[in-house]
């Protein structure tokens, strides 16, 4: 058999490699992703996946972004701040995206932003609520409202309506948590007074110790502040245990549908400020949550989490479309885009990047299952 020569093989069998390379169609547009995916918080970070992967999965449908594919890189922020720095320095430096969805807790968001600002990467964070994320750059943007909003808005109505004179919190150590606290002290109705203000470390599943002093502190509502699906549900059952029956207003994480295999019957009775419920908004919410449950089954947190989520993806993409895939170019599409008719409300960012439009809602738990009672505006 005749071969040819090594320097002619070569050459040829190099042709035939970079022809191979040049089928394989258009670049991907490469998105990162930052959430807890492990964790006492991955429920609702495998919920705002699903939805980002959702909204992804329409998008290539339909022929990606201007003809190139969207390809997902997640990473496990794991809700703290080293594993938020770690998975934004990949995705920037290794993977090189050309955005970021998250982080999802405050926690990540405020490590990576930084490491997105410098190198003028959109981070766009679906649920990260702490009003530190306000002042956190030019380039990082959130869906969820700010703490210091909702707590001037939200919380102010549900004072206004129940009036405690004894308050009592409870509030984990994590940026999103102290945030609340600080915020949720400035709008306690006027007469009231903090009679308990108390800070567990982040992860504790024992509150035995602290709801014995509780016990013996007359209050009239009891303000939970935890991160977390097992550090809530555990406080509700030992709560419960101990025959405590003050009413209970908690944070929007209380509204997880995991807590009823945690804490069964446990939550029943405790009020919960969230955005509203995006099924019972609007089409476009209907439309989202029937799609969601159709391909990932119902949500573990609330429909709320996935749906800001959802919302985001889709704002990120379309500013890609309309600006290309260069970061600044796509900062600007985001603070000049008209309102996005969303599953959530009709959405816009403001002058700092934080995202407007969406309602909130005071819910309470009852018979195991997360009732809304009353939407809140905003503005």
């Amino acid at each position: 058999m005749n071969r040819l020569p090594h320097f002619i093989a070569l050459p040829i069998l190099s042709l035939v490699l970079l022809a191979g390379c040049g089928t394989t169609g258009p670049t991907p547009v490469r998105i990162g992703y930052i959430g807890p995916l492990t964790g006492d918080a991955v429920s609702y970070g495998k919920d705002t996946l699903n939805a980002t992967q959702l909204a992804l999965d329409e998008w290539n449908a339909s022929g990606g972004i201007n003809g190139r594919p969207i390809k997902l890189i997640a990473e496990d922020g794991a809700c703290n701040a080293s594993e938020g720095a770690l998975a934004a320095h990949k995705l920037i430096d290794v993977d090189h995206v050309t955005a970021i969805l998250g982080g999802n807790c405050s926690t990540e968001t405020m490590a990576a932003a930084p490491i997105a600002e410098q190198n003028h990467v959109i981070l766009l964070a679906p649920i990260s609520s702490s009003k530190d994320v306000t002042s956190a750059g030019d380039f990082i943007f959130r869906m969820w409202p700010s703490n210091a909003k909702a707590a001037d808005i939200a919380y102010k109505a549900f004072f206004a309506t129940h009036t405690p004179k004894r308050i009592a919190m409870v509030s984990d150590q994590t940026n999103y948590c102290q945030s609340l606290r600080v915020t949720v002290k400035t709008v306690l109705p006027a007469g009231s007074q903090l009679v308990f203000d108390e800070m567990p470390e982040v992860g504790s599943k024992d509150f035995r110790s602290l709801l014995s002093r509780l016990k013996k502190t007359p209050y009239d509502l009891l303000y939970l502040n935890l991160q977390g699906d097992a550090s809530i549900g555990t406080f509700m059952s030992q709560y419960r245990a101990l025959g405590l029956t003050g009413d209970v207003l908690a944070n929007d994480i209380a509204e997880s549908a995991t807590l009823t295999s945690i804490a069964g019957h446990a939550m029943d009775d405790v009020y919960v400020l969230s955005l509203a419920s995006p099924e019972q908004l609007k089409e476009p919410g209907k439309r989202f949550v029937d799609a969601f449950i159709q391909q990932f089954g119902k949500p573990k947190q609330a429909p709320s989490f996935p749906a800001v989520a959802y919302d985001g993806a889709n704002i990120l993409f379309n500013a890609i479309k309309q600006a290309g895939t260069d970061g600044p170019a796509i900062r600007d599409a985001l603070y000049g885009m008209p309102a996005f008719d969303g599953a959530t409300g009709e959405i816009r960012f403001d002058v700092n990047g934080d995202a407007e439009g969406m309602p909130y809602a005071l819910k309470q738990w009852a018979n195991g299952t997360v009732k809304q009672l009353t939407v809140i505006p905003l503005e």
